[in-house]
């Protein structure tokens, strides 16, 4: 199967919550909101296109696990492609982790993508397990904490700005101790590649605990 670079999912809650979840890959275009709820996504991959975009409006809390694919979608088949009708899925995540010039496609899928991924909550922003992969810059807000903030981002351009706000703090949550006393290392962190600049910003703390830290 394929998508147009129009196709897109819009999820909309008017007093509850909105939960994404289920298909592996979702069209390259992503609205939802919920002013007076949660939004919770699980863990799948937005389609790739030049202009696609996520935007995700809580008005309580946020938690977020997705990635944006940056393939060549003129690389990847149609449902017209011969042969007709067999089951095709395509591999979105070949191009996982933005490390050096074999991680993007020629040119940038989204060099000329001006409008930045949005996760915006009236309470928390938080992240599950695995890292949000993002070709683009992405502005997260949170009315009280970010937390666990799980990330590779792709700035474009010298005046591109990923930001992460807190009403509260930025924050990762303190380890489980190992038997032995010991405090693990997490593999959450914050990377940045490309040019441009991340700004963190915390009305109270910003506290990277034992995460993999800021990299760029």
């Amino acid at each position: 199967y394929s998508y147009s670079d129009n196709a897109s999912v819009h999820a909309f809650s008017a007093t509850g919550d909105v939960s994404l979840e289920g298909n592996k890959f979702y069209p390259a275009n992503l609205f939802a909101a919920a002013p007076a709820g949660d939004i919770v996504t699980s863990a799948f991959t937005l389609y790739p296109a030049a202009q696609g975009s996520a935007t995700l409006l809580a008005g309580d809390d946020l938690k977020v696990s997705l990635k944006m694919s940056e393939l060549d979608p003129s690389g990847l088949n149609k449902v017209s492609t011969s042969p007709l009708y067999n089951t095709y899925i395509p591999n979105l995540n070949k191009y996982s982790g933005y490390l050096g010039a074999s991680a993007h496609t020629p040119g940038l899928l989204h060099i000329n993508d001006n409008e930045p991924v949005r996760f915006y909550a009236g309470d928390d922003v938080s992240f599950g397990s695995g890292a949000v992969e993002l070709p683009k810059p992405v502005h997260i807000k949170a009315g009280n904490d970010v937390v666990d903030p799980n990330l590779i981002v792709q700035n474009l351009r010298d005046t591109d700005i990923s930001l992460i706000e807190a009403g509260g703090s930025i924050r990762y949550a303190e380890p489980v101790p190992l038997s032995d006393g010991k405090i693990p290392a997490t593999n959450a962190g914050i990377q940045v590649a490309g040019p441009g600049r991340l700004h963190l910003i915390a009305d109270k703390d910003i506290d990277l605990g034992s995460s993999d830290g800021v990299r760029s």
